[in-house]
């Protein structure tokens, strides 16, 4: 499932980010595309930003995978 993750005030999340990064991300315990997925930000407008992008994102794809499944019946 590809979803956004927004971790807001970067300050608290320092530890656990460096924590993911190391040995998670260093030793293929998450793949790239999920640290991708991953934001960080002290901005609120940016966090909803970042949330409805990835909602129309979502949609979009949902409405061509609808339009697709149509065609091919």
């Amino acid at each position: 499932l590809d979803f956004p993750v927004v971790l807001f005030d970067s300050e608290n999340w320092s530890g656990l980010l460096d924590w993911i990064r190391r040995p998670l991300l260093a030793e293929g315990m998450i793949s790239p595309v999920d640290w991708d997925n991953l934001s960080v930000t002290d901005d609120a407008e940016e966090a909803v930003r970042l949330v409805v992008t990835a909602y129309e994102h979502r949609s979009v794809s949902a409405a061509a995978q609808a339009a697709k499944a149509e065609t091919e019946r």
